[in-house]
């Protein structure tokens, strides 16, 4: 019991995880238009992206260092490497949001009033949607 305990906790946070940093998917597109920014705008859109691509990165790396412990244990278990898999899972899903919610941070940070609203309304729509959007989940007349 304890072992499928363990193993959904850590399958869960690496579930959270790739759910977690998919903020803005596919990079500055289809949402960032909608948002009708400055070319300077468009710059610090830019180089967060590109920030965010490489913090990605990292995240992936990590998820599969862990993903390849997992495997080692199925032919090894041992209660201790389960606990220190499920610690690092738990870690990484808590890197992830907290790189989403920096991330939305910084973004609001270079929109005026008028854009912040917009990408609220975008995110929130976003968010009852499941989050995965790749910008077709936006309406055209937003």
């Amino acid at each position: 019991m304890r072992k499928s305990i363990i193993n959904l906790v850590a399958a869960s946070a690496l579930t959270f995880t790739v759910a977690a940093t998919a903020v803005a998917c596919g990079g500055p597109g289809k949402m960032l238009k909608k948002l009708d920014l400055t070319s300077a705008q468009q710059e610090q859109v830019q180089t967060l992206h590109d920030s965010k691509q490489q913090q990605k990165k990292l995240m992936k790396e990590k998820r599969k260092a862990l993903k390849q412990k997992r495997s080692l244990l199925a032919d090894n278990y041992s209660e201790n490497m389960a606990n220190e898999i499920a610690e690092e899972a738990g870690e990484l899903a808590k890197s992830a949001t907290l790189l989403r919610i920096q991330y939305q941070q910084d973004m609001l940070a270079i929109l005026n009033d008028e854009q912040k609203e917009k990408f609220k309304k975008i995110m929130e729509r976003k968010a009852k949607k499941g989050g995965h959007g790749h910008g077709r989940h936006f309406d055209k007349d937003e």
